[in-house]
């Protein structure tokens, strides 16, 4: 992937880049755990062009790494990332943040659902964000099963989660 020229962010790659942060201190974070962090941020799935481009404009910008199929924060997001993970905000005023980091461009925005052939990460076809969405959808689905056994191991919780 060469490209020449510098990315102008939207919003969708502040969204992106935060969605990457908080697996960067355990070795990185799949493309199911991307799509995982980016709905618990933002209640929505990133499509398929919305990582594409995010990824491929993070990535020639020296933001961000992938080594074995994990995306690590690199360079100055890297040093960003450490100055803010700390802090005690909510999470979309987190994601505000991001977006000064991103020197997000508004106007950009608007038209961020469009195809960009300039902005191209090889290996994130329909098919790879197809099969890392349902990655995350069948462990979501485990985990609320496990959450139904260990309730109904427990007969003496009401629904609420207290004691009867």
């Amino acid at each position: 992937m060469k490209i020449n020229k510098q990315p102008g962010f939207t919003w969708s790659d502040a969204w992106l880049l935060f969605s990457i942060a908080p697996g960067d201190g355990g070795g990185g974070a799949s493309l199911a755990s991307l799509i995982r962090a980016g709905d618990r941020v933002n209640h929505a799935i990133f499509t398929t062009q919305e990582l594409r481009r995010g990824l491929a404009k993070l990535f020639h910008a020296g933001y961000l790494t992938k080594i074995d199929n994990q995306y690590t924060l690199a360079g100055k997001a890297k040093t960003f990332w450490f100055t803010q993970r700390e802090q005690r905000k909510p999470t979309m005023d987190r994601l505000k943040v991001f977006e000064a980091f991103l020197e997000v461009d508004h106007q950009l925005s608007l038209g961020s659902t469009i195809e960009d052939p300039d902005w191209h990460f090889p290996g994130i076809t329909d098919e790879t964000v197809h099969l890392a969405y349902l990655e995350y959808i069948n462990s979501e689905q485990k985990k609320r099963e496990s959450i139904k056994m260990v309730r109904l191991q427990q007969p003496w919780r009401n629904r609420s989660g207290g004691q009867a």
